[in-house]
């Protein structure tokens, strides 16, 4: 793992000019927030995996400017010559094929950079937009800290989120988060049949969020909340999904579409289109500092329309190199 950063971070370095010039740094601290309050963690005896090493650890010294927290708007971004964006390592939106870095969000970051360079008229002194891989709980916090300038993740608009952040145009709209079950998991019939039950998400994902609500709402009902066992933060839709179909875990909660497209390549999967913890949701991408103006302008239509194109061919890569492995 350790390996792929490694090369990840020489690429960064290669590609952050010497002539970026350096501006003033503004250190900042992402505000704690305590855990909500029906979110129950169940009692994992098993040893937890190493935390993920923070990004700062693994870039080479040449690139610590890159990386060193700065708070800015769009003219210090240009003057910079660098929009920092933080991607999620892993799954279909970032991996390495040959020993190259591919995936979705290096693809739509391409475009942004050539649609930056072609609306400040440069050829050849341009704005170069840098991908930095990271775990899924350093993305808002590494926007937050002044780490990055951009999410460009499959982020769900939540509320507690968007009192944080600022969201693109959206990605994708009307998406539901349902649970998905395999061969281990307990009989569901209902959606109050998940109190008590065991459910396998990342803490720091809009299903923890969204889970916290229901086990609300259950208590509420004199039902007990569903017990949340914490994913590894590296784990993408298809590592989750992978155990839910070995029987290793019994049930987690996904995005449809994406349940939907890696039912395909596991077939003990079971999608409960009836048993939904949210609808109607949102996915866009997060930038902090920068005005809903500037947000909007750097995400035109016409990237947003496009990546879901891009998302589903890079995906179908993705599942034919998982399928092959398997």
């Amino acid at each position: 793992m350790l390996s792929r950063y490694s090369r990840t971070a020489t690429l960064v370095a290669l590609l952050c000019l010497s002539s970026c010039e350096r501006d003033q740094t503004v250190p900042t601290t992402a505000p704690e927030t305590e855990a909500p309050a029906a979110l129950v963690e169940a009692e994992v005896t098993a040893e937890m995996p190493p935390a993920a090493p923070d990004a700062a650890e693994l870039l080479p010294e040449q690139a610590q400017d890159v990386w060193r927290p700065w708070i800015g708007d769009m003219d210090g971004i240009v003057e910079r010559r660098v929009l920092r964006a933080v991607v999620p390592y892993g799954g279909y939106q970032y991996f390495y094929e040959g020993g190259r870095p591919r995936g979705a969000a290096i693809a739509l970051l391409q475009r942004l950079e050539a649609f930056i360079n072609e609306r400040l008229g440069r050829t050849n002194v341009k704005v170069y937009v840098l991908a930095i891989p990271v775990s899924r709980d350093q993305l808002l916090s590494s926007l937050l800290n002044g780490n990055a300038d951009l999410v460009a993740a499959d982020l769900t608009v939540t509320e507690q989120r968007s009192a944080k952040v600022t969201f693109s145009r959206p990605l994708l709209d009307g998406v539901r988060e349902v649970v998905v079950t395999g061969p281990a998991a307990p009989d569901l019939r209902s959606i109050d049949d998940l109190g008590g039950q065991e459910i396998f998400v990342r803490l720091s994902s809009s299903y923890a969020e969204h889970l916290d609500r229901l086990g609300n709402e259950l208590q509420n009902k004199g039902i007990a909340a569903p017990l949340i066992l914490a994913a590894d933060e590296l784990l993408e839709a298809e590592d989750i999904l992978e155990m839910v179909n070995a029987g290793m875990i019994g049930a987690t909660v996904m995005d449809d579409y994406k349940a939907r497209f890696w039912a395909q390549v596991f077939p003990d999967i079971r999608i409960r289109e009836d048993l939904v913890i949210n609808d109607g949701g949102v996915i866009a991408w997060a930038i902090f500092g920068l005005s809903l103006r500037i947000a909007q302008a750097i995400t035109p239509p016409s990237l947003m329309t496009r990546s879901s194109r891009i998302r589903q061919r890079h995906a179908g890569r993705k599942r034919h190199l998982q399928t092959i492995s398997r």
